[in-house]
């Protein structure tokens, strides 16, 4: 969802295939934040599920 946008920000120009390269700094950032949140909460998901289904 955070990457579709009007191509004016960093993520968009990366995923697009680097355009824009002054941007491609930022992107890397965000994309790296991104991929860490995304960890952290399907771990999370992941292990609450793996321990209800453990202890059943």
């Amino acid at each position: 969802m955070w990457a579709i946008g009007s191509g004016t920000d960093g993520s968009f120009s990366l995923l697009n295939g680097g355009g824009k390269v002054v941007n491609l700094g930022d992107s890397i950032y965000y994309l790296i934040c991104f991929v860490v949140l995304f960890a952290l909460i399907g771990g999370i998901i992941f292990g609450i599920y793996w321990v209800i289904r453990h202890f059943k």
